[in-house]
C-alpha cells in the first residue's frame, strides 16, 4: 500500500470519527417522570405513612405500604397500600407491561445481554443489589429481543451501505476495514464476530458470527 493511500485510509477514519462526535445524542434527555429508580422500601413507606390518608375512611394514622411477595414478577413487583383502619386497599405493580412482559425485565435483560453476560449474571447483580431475583423465564426475554435486533441492525447496515456508495460518487466499490474478535481473551472462546466496517462514515455495514460450539450437537453426544 502506498503512503498516499495510508494517508487517505486515516484522513477517512479520522474525519469518520468526528461526524461520528458532531451526531447528537439520540438519548434525549429523559422525562423525570419517565424514568426506573431504586428506592428502598423502608424509605418509601414511610414517606407515604406521613402524607397519605385513606380514601375511604379519611384516617392518616394507620397507612401501610407492603410489596406482595406472592405477585412478584422478577424485577417487577406489586405494591399494596393498606388502611388498618378500614381495612381498605389498593394496588399497583412497579412496571409497565406489554406483551405480557413487564418493561423493567426486558431492560434487565437487554442490559445483561448489551454487556455479554446472562441470566446468571442477572442473579448474581439483583442479589447484591439486594433486589427481587431477575425472571425465572430470562432466556424468553432474549427470544423477544432477536427478530427486532436482527430488523433493526439490518437497515442500519443498509443505511450505512448507502450513504457510503452515495459519498464514493455512486460507485459501490467502497473501502471497507475487516476486523475480528472473540468473545474471551486467549484461544479458548468459542464465540467470536467478524465486522466490516465503512472507511467512508466508520460504520458497520456487515458482520458475521462465528461459534465452535453447537447445543444440538452436545446434547446429541450426551444421548449416545
Amino acid at each position: 500500500m502506498s503512503k498516499s493511500t495510508e494517508e487517505l485510509l486515516l484522513n477517512s477514519v479520522e474525519s469518520a470519527s468526528r461526524r461520528k462526535i458532531k451526531i447528537p445524542d439520540l438519548l434525549k434527555e429523559q422525562d423525570s417522570q419517565n424514568v426506573n429508580i431504586i428506592v428502598e422500601l423502608d424509605l418509601l413507606s414511610s414517606l407515604m405513612e406521613n402524607l397519605l390518608c385513606c380514601k375511604y375512611c379519611c384516617s392518616s394514622e394507620k397507612i401501610e405500604l407492603r410489596e406482595d411477595l406472592k405477585s412478584r414478577r422478577g424485577l417487577a413487583v406489586s405494591l399494596e397500600i393498606i388502611c388498618h383502619n378500614c381495612e381498605e386497599s389498593t394496588s399497583t405493580m412497579s412496571s409497565k407491561i406489554s406483551n405480557k412482559c413487564y418493561d423493567v425485565n426486558l431492560r434487565l435483560t437487554y442490559g445483561m445481554r448489551a454487556i455479554g453476560k446472562g441470566g446468571a449474571a442477572a442473579r448474581i447483580f439483583c442479589g447484591l443489589m439486594n433486589l427481587p431475583p431477575p425472571p425465572a423465564k430470562f432466556e424468553r426475554h432474549n427470544s423477544l429481543f432477536l427478530n427486532v435486533l436482527k430488523t433493526i441492525s439490518e437497515d442500519s447496515m443498509n443505511a450505512a451501505v448507502h450513504k457510503a456508495v452515495i459519498a464514493n460518487d455512486n460507485n459501490s466499490n467502497i473501502a471497507v476495514a475487516v476486523d475480528g474478535t472473540w468473545h474471551k481473551r486467549g484461544y479458548s472462546s468459542l464465540n467470536g464476530v467478524v465486522c466490516a466496517t465503512s472507511v467512508e462514515n466508520g460504520k458497520v455495514i456487515d458482520f458475521e458470527a462465528l461459534t465452535k460450539y453447537c447445543s444440538s450437537c452436545k446434547g446429541k453426544k450426551k444421548t449416545m
